[in-house]
C-alpha cells in the first residue's frame, strides 16, 4: 500500500479559540512575521487544501508570495506553487474565484456524486475535476493525493475541514498561532468542533516548537499518528526528496486512473452543511461581504465541505447500483497485487481482498490460500476483524474476483460470510468464470440488499494473475 502524504494543518485564533468574528469584515490574527512562515512554510508543500466554503467566502489565491522561494522551487524542478486543492459535495463554485485564476499551479477539486455534473460544467476548464465517490472522506482524498506524487500536504482551512482530519487521525502536524486577543462572540467560528480526536488526555500530542512572530505565538505539535519522516522535516523545503519515495510517487503516477466521465444517472440530494469561513486559516484570503451562510449543525453522514447544490429528482425506473469510482479502481488494483501473493493452485483461483472503511480507513486484507490451503480471500480479512465492528457496517469489501456463491472446500460461500458480516457494498473486478464452480455470489448479494459494483476494466489484470486456469479452460 502506498504512504499517504504527510499532513500538517495550520491555523490562526484568538486566546479564545475563534478563527474569526461574527461581523462582516475580516478579522486580522496574523502578523506579517507569521504571514512570512506561512509562505515558507507553503514553498515547503507539494499541495495546499481548503475547503469549497473557504474558496468560496475568502477568495484565497493560495500562492507562494516570495519570488526567491518560488524560483527557488523552479531551479530545484518543482511547480513554481504548490497545488491548489478543494472538496465539494454540491460543486457550487464559480470559476472566476482567484483559487483557480491566480497563479499557474495545478488545481484539483474533489466532488461528490450529488454535484459531479455541475462541477464540471463549471470548473473543467479550469481545473480537474475528480469523482470522488459518495462522500469525499478525507482518506480517499489523501489516498488519491499520494497517488499523483503528492508527499506533503498543508492544510489551511476551514475549521471544519481540519476537524474532519484530525479526528480522522490523518493529520501529522499542528501550526497553531494565537493571536492576542479574545472574541468572546458565542456566533463565532471555532477552530475546532465537537468530536472524537486521537490526542485526548490521554494521548497529548507533542509539544516541538514555541516561536513568537511578532505579537503572536506559534505553537508547533507533532500528533504522534506516524513517525516524522527524515525527508519531511518540518519548514524544510522538498526539494530533494529520498529516492526510493521518488521511485513509489512515479511508480503511482504511472498508475493513475483515468477518471471516468459525468454519471448520467440522476442523484438525490445530500443534506447540506454550510460552514463558517476559515479566516485565520487561509493565510492570503479576501472577505467578499455579508450575507455568507453561517455555521451549521454538523451531520454525521454529511462531512465538513459546503452545501451541496439542489439536484433534480430521479428520474422514472428502477435505480441501478452505480459504476466504480475512482477510489474503487485505486483498491481494486490493490487487491490485484494483494492476489500475486497467493500460493500457487492448480485448482483454485488467485484473489486479493481489501476491506475498507467508510472514511477510507484500510481494516483488513486477505488472499486465497494466506494461513491455509483451503482459504478465500474474503474470508481470510473477514476473520481479522472482530464480528460485529460497528466499521463493517458503512464498509466496502473489494474484491480481484466475484464473490462465491458455491463453494465446496467450506461450508459457507463467501457472499454468505460478507452477509453476515453486515458489509453493504462489495465491488469486485472479475466475474467468477464457470471453470471451478457454477454461479458466483452477485445474486445472492443483490437480493440481499448488499450494492454490488463489477468493475470490468480490470478484470484483464485480475485474469491475468490466473492464467494457469484460464490458458486451460
Amino acid at each position: 500500500m502506498t504512504q499517504r502524504p504527510y499532513v500538517l494543518v495550520s491555523c490562526a485564533a484568538s486566546v479564545d479559540g475563534h478563527i474569526d468574528d461574527a461581523s462582516a469584515t475580516r478579522l486580522i490574527l496574523s502578523s506579517d512575521e507569521d504571514l512570512d512562515r506561512v509562505d515558507e512554510l507553503r514553498a515547503s508543500c507539494d499541495a495546499i487544501l481548503v475547503g469549497a466554503a473557504t474558496v468560496r467566502r475568502d477568495n484565497p489565491r493560495l500562492l507562494i508570495r516570495s519570488p526567491a522561494r518560488r524560483a527557488d522551487r523552479v531551479a530545484n524542478g518543482l511547480p513554481e506553487g504548490p497545488a491548489k486543492v478543494t472538496v465539494t459535495l454540491g460543486g457550487d463554485l464559480s470559476p472566476a474565484a482567484q483559487f483557480f485564476t491566480a497563479g499557474s499551479s495545478a488545481r484539483l477539486v474533489y466532488c461528490a456524486r450529488a454535484g459531479l455534473a455541475m462541477a464540471r460544467a463549471r470548473l473543467s476548464n479550469v481545473a480537474e475535476v475528480i469523482d470522488a465517490g459518495d462522500i469525499p472522506a478525507p482518506a480517499l482524498i489523501l489516498t488519491d493525493l499520494a497517488r499523483r506524487g503528492v508527499a506533503r500536504v498543508l492544510l489551511e482551512g476551514g475549521g471544519q475541514l481540519a476537524t474532519a482530519f484530525l479526528t480522522a487521525g490523518l493529520a501529522d502536524e499542528l501550526h497553531l498561532v494565537v493571536a492576542p486577543f479574545f472574541v468572546g462572540d458565542e456566533a463565532a467560528p471555532r477552530f475546532a468542533g465537537p468530536g472524537s480526536y486521537p490526542n485526548d488526555p490521554a494521548h497529548r500530542m507533542q509539544l516541538a516548537e514555541v516561536r513568537p512572530l511578532g505579537d503572536v505565538v506559534l505553537l508547533r505539535y507533532l500528533l504522534a499518528t506516524r513517525p516524522l519522516p527524515a525527508t519531511l522535516a518540518p519548514g524544510q523545503a522538498q526539494h530533494t526528496r529520498d529516492p526510493e519515495a521518488l521511485a513509489e510517487h512515479i511508480r503511482w503516477l504511472r498508475q493513475t486512473i483515468r477518471l471516468l466521465g459525468d454519471d448520467d444517472s440522476s442523484v438525490p440530494e445530500l443534506p447540506g452543511q454550510p460552514v463558517s469561513g476559515s479566516n485565520g486559516l487561509a493565510a492570503d484570503t479576501q472577505y467578499p461581504g455579508p450575507g455568507q451562510p453561517g455555521p451549521a449543525e454538523t451531520s454525521p453522514t454529511d462531512p465538513w465541505y459546503d452545501a451541496p447544490a439542489e439536484t433534480s429528482a430521479s428520474g422514472p425506473g428502477e435505480p441501478q447500483d452505480p459504476g466504480p469510482a475512482p477510489v474503487d479502481i485505486y483498491w481494486l488494483r490493490e487487491t490485484i497485487e494483494l492476489a500475486k501473493r497467493c500460493p500457487p493452485s492448480a485448482t483454485a483461483f488467485s484473489v486479493g481482498v481489501a476491506i475498507v472503511a467508510a472514511d477510507g480507513t484500510l481494516l483488513a486484507t486477505g488472499f486465497s490460500r494466506e494461513r491455509d490451503l483451503r482459504d478465500h480471500a474474503e474470508e481470510v480479512a473477514l476473520a481479522k476483524l472482530q464480528p460485529g465492528d460497528p466499521r463493517l457496517a458503512g464498509a466496502t469489501i473489494y474484491s480481484s474476483l466475484e464473490p462465491c456463491g458455491v463453494r465446496a472446500s467450506r461450508p459457507r460461500p463467501c457472499a454468505d460470510l460478507i452477509l453476515a458480516a453486515g458489509i453493504p457494498r462489495v465491488v469486485y473486478a472479475w466475474h467468477e468464470p464457470p471453470i471451478l464452480a457454477v454461479g458466483g455470489g452477485t445474486e445472492m448479494l443483490r437480493a440481499a440488499g448488499v450494492m454490488v459494483i463489477e468493475a470490468p476494466e480490470l478484470a484483464p489484470e485480475a485474469r491475468a494473475v490466473n492464467a494457469h486456469l484460464t490458458s486451460s479452460a
